[in-house]
């Protein structure tokens, strides 16, 4: 019980970081954008000037917003996962309020040194550095993102489904690496599989020591790691791999990554 409740603490904890909120943010791809953390740099000073803030005011509504603050993590605290932005996305609105709470503070505090080009420089110096946070931001999610972290979302499966679909009657099975994630969801989807006829022909593997199944097929596709040494003595088989080692000899099809590498092979037996 020590050694859970040790790591529960760790995990709870875990979310108040601020490498984890301003510097390097969800471990998890689909949750994080390279680069940043899960907000803006700039509200550093003002996320403990508001915790402070927080901390000497007196009415409800300021300690509803401290409690909300520190139940939000509780769920994702008790996951291996942490710290976890998604589970933890609670925490969005009372860190808002929290940050606000540091600017207004922040604010006060100069208006009351009375001098008005002290206080300018601070509006001009935040306004320039929180900018260029935002502009930083925007870069990063539409340029660097997609560049750098397309498996995160399974980049390309809805090419895979209209090369399978078009080659469809060729083959006997058709084998797709699972090397990103369970990729069984997006074939059905992209390939607009009946929901009745999926349900009665998934195979699913036994639940893992976290309590998970993973879908090892349906109608003649194969999700696994390619193996392909053995799958190329496969009869009528279309072999996709990920970054596995295949002949590239024997490819017939390719798949790019927005930045123009490989992200899937398509190799066909006879």
């Amino acid at each position: 019980y020590l050694s859970y409740s040790l790591r529960f603490v760790k995990n709870y904890l875990s979310h108040y970081s601020p490498r984890f909120l301003f510097v390097t943010g969800d471990e998890i791809a689909r949750s994080k954008v390279p680069g940043m953390g899960q907000t803006y740099m700039f509200l550093i000073p003002f996320y403990f000037f508001g915790l402070l803030s927080l901390l000497k005011l007196e009415s409800k509504e300021k300690r509803l917003i401290f409690i909300w603050f520190l139940i939000s993590p509780l769920a994702a605290a008790l996951t291996f996962q942490s710290p976890h932005a998604l589970r933890a996305q609670n925490m969005v609105i009372p860190l808002t309020f929290i940050c606000a709470f540091g600017v207004t503070a922040t604010m006060e505090f100069f208006k009351k040194i009375n001098i008005k080009v002290v206080f300018s420089l601070f509006v001009f110096l935040i306004s320039l550095f929180g900018g260029y946070c935002v502009a930083r931001y925007l870069h990063l999610y539409y340029v660097h993102y997609p560049k750098e972290l397309p498996y995160a979302w399974q980049y390309g499966f809805d090419q895979i489904a209209g090369y399978v679909k078009e080659h469809y009657d060729e083959y006997d099975r058709i084998v797709i690496s699972d090397r990103y994630d369970q990729p069984y969801i997006l074939m059905a989807f992209f390939l607009q599989y009946p929901p009745q006829k999926l349900q009665k022909e998934l195979v699913m593997t036994p639940r893992d020591r976290f309590g998970f199944s993973t879908v090892r097929a349906f109608d003649k596709f194969e999700f696994r790691q390619i193996n392909y040494p053995e799958d190329r003595k496969l009869v009528k088989t279309l072999i996709i791999s990920a970054d596995e080692s295949v002949d590239d000899k024997a490819v017939i099809y390719i798949i790019n990554d927005p930045v123009g590498h490989p992200m899937y092979k398509f190799i066909a037996t006879p």
